[in-house]
């Protein structure tokens, strides 16, 4: 049974009606001449490269905004949030039960909007403009594989979405869309080197500098590369050979998606919608991560979360029994409610806790992992998003319900950034491909993820402090520290994977991938109710196996059976 809290944005109306206002407002402020999204039907489309069906023309400088709006908004909505879910870090699709019909819209949403929009600008842009032609294809490379990393085999045409029509495009094997990822990563790195007769406007990104992008054509490669590490027998002289070229090293390389601040509609953080603007209808926060944060006194605990309430005792009388193992005792431990757990309170504040601590750990309302009791009206209480990435509100010594609306807005979506590219080289080294220095890879990872959330904390929010430097200094120690005494090369890529979980709020697809090939971090909380297994992909769009006569045979995919052709390690609780 799916609990409707938590499929809160799974109403495909609302859905669908949002992406229409959300194209009508932006096209309005970008002074866009409105053309139909819809796919009429024509023959299946063989090249991997080529779609007939795509709209008419519209220029490139137009078209690369809404290509990269669009690619965020959806991105970084429900798609992450399920995936925050399967890492255990909130309560969305945590405990994994899941159906077709959970994804027709956002299937819907990316085919007849960035992927339809990115293969126009292939087309548009290959004879005359190689630096557009360059940004289409990085995008298309990064698209591509995203898709296959959640779904497995997909079309790679924008006629692919069903959304009425009757063509039936071809789903191509996962392998080969991999394999033609890097060919088009390559043939950009051509381009971008490359004379052009044509300025790039309208790059939100990169401003249309083609070293940036260059940099994250080889950082995709580098992540394909480590995504497909456990089916590749060259995969250390691959990286080896990767290394030779420039990849995101500073974060203003980060390939990072900054909303607008301005409410229209549409335009702001999905997050920031969810929470400071209806209300905080945003989904449960797990107690574990929010409790290891305060555990190990992380210095973005403000930055990520926001508190509502101090007042701990009316928390604590209204639930039935805060500190009860409600089935905990078979899968592991339970958190429960911070404020009212005797074990918790003792671990942070010692024996006999002060009303002030007892006050701030109130705000920190969550949930355990999959909770399978019912969703009472607690949004009040609820721990939030914070100022990062959202563009919320920095957690300052008064908590309080903000007025809708008056956060600051302005979020952001890090798609892959210089602390992405970091893991990835420090989880290469771990297992033996390269030789790094990993503790200093450690520690360059974790304080420039700090910094990159402070950075943006008080660029956002005019109350966000700069956290001191000691503690930052501790927090590193004690992370470098769990590192270094593990001998096992697997062990320290436990803790690396943990200290990934950590840095990945906001966007936990790297972690999700990690976790996938790995099965690390191994300390997650277990599921307090399991009605499916981990989801090891997510489920094809009922919409699409009904409409589309070549996805006859993808009805027999099973999400938590069936893993994607990278993952041999098929994790199972």
């Amino acid at each position: 049974m799916i609990v409707k809290s938590h499929r809160e944005t799974h109403d495909s109306f609302v859905l669908y009606m949002q992406s229409v206002n959300f194209i009508i407002v932006y096209m309005m402020k970008a002074r866009l001449i409105f053309f139909s999204l819809f796919i009429f039907a024509g023959p299946a489309c063989q090249d991997i490269n080529i779609d007939p069906n795509a709209p008419s023309m519209v220029e490139p400088r137009l078209l690369l905004p809404r290509i990269q709006t669009e690619t965020a908004r959806i991105l970084s909505a429900d798609l992450n949030m399920a995936q925050h879910g399967f890492m255990g870090t909130m309560s969305f699709y945590d405990d994994f039960n899941m159906r077709n019909q959970s994804w027709n819209s956002v299937w819907e949403q990316l085919y007849t909007g960035p992927m339809a929009d990115i293969q126009k600008m292939v087309e548009l842009t290959q004879d005359n403009s190689p630096h557009y032609n360059a940004i289409a294809l990085i995008y298309k490379a990064y698209l591509n594989t995203t898709l296959v990393d959640l779904w497995g085999d997909v079309p790679v045409n924008t006629a692919s979405a069903n959304n009425g029509s009757d063509a039936n495009p071809r789903f191509f094997s996962s392998a080969e869309i991999y394999d033609d990822a890097f060919a088009q990563l390559d043939k950009a790195i051509t381009k971008l080197e490359e004379h052009s007769p044509v300025i790039v406007e309208g790059d939100f990104i990169y401003g249309g500098n083609p070293a940036k992008w260059k940099k994250l054509a080889n950082s995709l490669k580098l992540k394909l590369l480590m995504s497909t590490r456990l089916i590749n027998p060259n995969i250390a002289s691959d990286i080896k050979k990767l290394l030779q070229q420039e990849l995101i090293e500073q974060q203003d390389e980060d390939f990072q998606f900054q909303f607008s601040n301005i409410d229209s509609g549409n335009e702001d953080h999905p997050w920031y919608r969810k929470v400071y603007v209806t209300g905080n209808q945003f989904p449960y926060i797990s107690y574990q991560f929010m409790y290891e944060m305060l555990r190990d006194k992380d210095p973005r605990l403000p930055f990520y979360f926001r508190r509502q309430t101090g007042d701990y005792k009316a928390v604590i009388s209204s639930l039935k029994s805060p500190t009860s193992n409600g089935g905990c005792s078979y899968f592991g431990r339970c958190y429960k409610y911070l404020a009212g757990n005797p074990e918790i309170l003792e671990e942070l504040f010692g024996e006999n806790p002060t009303e002030a601590e007892l006050t701030y750990l109130g705000g920190f309302f969550g949930r355990d992992r999959a909770d399978p009791n019912g969703i009472p009206n607690d949004f009040q209480w609820r721990l939030m998003p914070g100022v990062y990435p959202a563009g919320g509100y920095y957690d300052t010594d008064v908590a309080s319900v903000p007025a809708p609306g008056s956060a600051p807005g302005g979020g952001i979506f890090p798609m892959l950034t210089s602390v992405n590219v970091k893991f990835y080289l420090l989880e290469a080294s771990i297992l033996g491909y390269i030789e790094l220095d990993e503790p200093e890879l450690l520690e360059a990872v974790i304080r420039n993820h700090i910094g990159e959330v402070v950075s943006f904390g008080e660029k956002t929010d005019f109350h966000s402090l700069q956290p001191q430097s000691q503690k930052v200094d501790d927090y590193v120690d004690l992370w470098l520290q769990k590192f270094e005494d593990q001998v096992d090369p697997r062990k320290k890529l436990d803790v690396m994977a943990k200290q990934m979980w950590f840095c990945s709020w906001g966007n936990t697809y790297h972690a999700y991938n990690l976790f996938r090939r790995s099965g690390f971090p191994s300390s997650l909380q277990p599921p307090l109710q399991l009605p499916r297994q981990f989801a090891l992909r997510l489920p094809y769009p009922q919409t699409e196996l009904d409409l589309n006569t070549n996805a006859s045979t993808y009805s027999e995919v099973v999400y938590d059976r069936d893993p994607i052709f990278w993952d041999t390690f098929r994790f199972q609780f």
